[in-house]
């Protein structure tokens, strides 16, 4: 299910709950930098160990170079660097580079659709656009590989020379040499990384909101001890000091790009979307304790009857899905949602329901056939202890988004219902805890879904090689099973009903 968020009153109560490690890395890309570093370490550490041993060797007189045994010659040395860097460094790096910036892009783009539970706009899968986008940075980062190894080369180059000409000792030499291949090639290579991933990852999460229909980029700053000050960006002639003095500023898409363009080394920054409210709407106040936040005025449920009018039948026209009204008499809560449920839990595109807790309609949406889309003021119903109605035509189970979408806006509960391949109809529901009335921990249940996943990804796996399963079961038995676990573990309200 996606759907597209009313950021601004949603999100003041969404960061003022975050932790402050969210605060200290806004884009959630720890864990993914770290990937990466560990990558590029691994690459220069073995050129660093090779190089040591073939200087050794060649300073020893042994045939490093395969021109026989000779003395150490310091110009057939560097050409032997030169070459050691471009096998053992450049040219696997280009890979790395060019997996580590599309990884960082997609990571930026499922930063902008999880920040808020939902899906933005079209599937990344089919932008082929996006990624020709970042081709040319893809071209750059490797040539700034080739530059860096070029530079470690004139250090290494530097530091025999010298060695050779001040008549130093082997060690003295070998340690210097270990000391400008990290602080050069290591450390640089480690700002490059940190530097590019950041940028990609806001270079995907500025697509995504631009694709959903969002104009204005709100900056979010890590804000911590190492909040810079004193940088300069200069934003069509406007001089902003300070990475610092950008948190909460808001940009327009060629602004955000430029400030993306201006930060330095190491900068943490990300994008949040800021929708303007529009005209005879006042913003809610920021959620201080002083302040509590004050939920926007509940929506009409049960707007006042049209008089009647008498329509010539060639002129009506009926608009799928239609929505469901109950009949206070006649259908309660749950006849209405066995109603839907019945009508389109077969149908091969997704569709929505979204009912108050009477059982009257709030919202009803056609979607495509692996999503359904809400617009800014749609999404309204957050505000009405509402409960969600959707179809999956693969009849699977809820994705990890229709959790973290139901926990952030406080839904009463979620139902997915669907046929899957082999006939069988079912309905999963999961919905908040009824003794607490709240939905367990998102970063438990986060965590316990990554986990559960790969368990069961193995075993079904196994079981499919040995002929125990189908894939076409193993298809339909993964999300609910992964979801029975997490349930048990985190005790969230998740059940599935077989419909005869």
């Amino acid at each position: 299910m996606s759907a597209v968020l009313n950021a601004n009153r949603i999100r003041r109560v969404h960061l003022s709950l975050m932790s402050a490690d969210f605060h200290k890395d806004p884009a959630r890309v720890r864990a993914l930098e770290n990937r990466e570093l560990e990558k590029m370490a691994s690459l220069w550490t073995k050129f660093k160990d090779r190089l040591i041993q073939d200087f050794t060797a060649a300073w020893n007189g042994e045939d490093v170079l395969h021109a026989g045994p000779s003395e150490f010659s310091q110009a057939a040395f560097d050409q032997h660097t030169g070459d050691l860097l471009q096998d053992m460094v450049v040219a696997p790096a280009a890979g790395i580079i060019e997996d580590a910036e599309k990884t960082a892009y997609s990571h930026g783009i499922h930063f902008a659709e999880s920040f808020f539970s939902v899906q933005l706009g079209a599937d990344p899968a089919i932008r082929k656009l996006a990624w020709e986008r970042i081709a040319d940075r893809i071209d750059q980062n490797k040539m700034r590989m080739v530059r860096l190894s070029g530079d470690t080369q004139k250090e290494i180059r530097r530091v025999i020379g010298e060695g050779i000409a001040d008549e130093r000792e082997f060690k003295d030499i070998t340690r210097d040499i270990i000391g400008r291949v990290d602080h050069v090639g290591i450390v640089r290579a480690e700002t490059m990384v940190r530097s590019e991933t950041v940028r990609a990852v806001n270079n995907g999460v500025k697509d995504r909101y631009q694709e959903a229909g969002v104009d204005w980029y709100e900056r979010l700053e890590a804000l911590d001890e190492k909040t810079c000050t004193d940088w300069e960006f200069n934003i069509n002639g406007e001089v902003i000091m300070g990475c610092a003095a950008l948190n909460g500023l808001r940009f327009n898409r060629e602004e955000a790009d430029l400030v993306d363009e201006q930060t330095h080394p190491n900068c943490r920054g990300t994008w949040i979307p800021f929708i303007p409210v529009p005209q005879g709407e006042e913003e809610q106040p920021e959620p201080t304790p002083e302040a509590p936040i004050v939920p926007p005025a509940a929506i009409p449920l049960r707007p006042p009857p049209l008089p009647e009018v008498k329509i010539p039948e060639a002129t009506v026209r009926v608009i799928e899905p239609e929505p469901l009204r109950p009949d206070e008499a006649r259908m309660t809560r749950e006849e209405v949602i066995q109603e839907w449920e019945k009508i389109y839990s077969n149908k091969p595109k997704e569709h929505a329901l979204v009912l108050d807790p009477e059982g009257w309609t709030i919202l009803s949406k056609s979607g495509e056939k692996h999503r359904v889309a809400f617009d800014y003021s749609e999404m309204k119903f957050t505000d009405n202890n509402a409960t969600l109605l959707h179809n999956h035509p693969n009849g699977g189970s809820f994705s990890p988004a229709d959790f973290d979408l139901s926990s952030k806006i406080n839904l009463k509960e979620i139902h997915a219902a669907g046929r899957e391949q082999l006939g069988r109809q079912y309905t999963y529901i999961m919905a908040r805890d009824p003794v607490t009335d709240k939905w367990p921990s998102r970063s438990a249940v986060q965590e316990a879904y990554r986990v559960f996943d790969r368990q069961l990804t193995t075993e079904l796996t196994t079981k499919i090689g040995i002929g125990e399963i189908t894939p076409e079961e193993a298809n339909i038995m993964h999300g609910h099973e992964v979801w029975t676990r997490v349930s048990k573990l985190t005790g969230l309200n998740y059940r599935r009903i077989q419909v005869k």
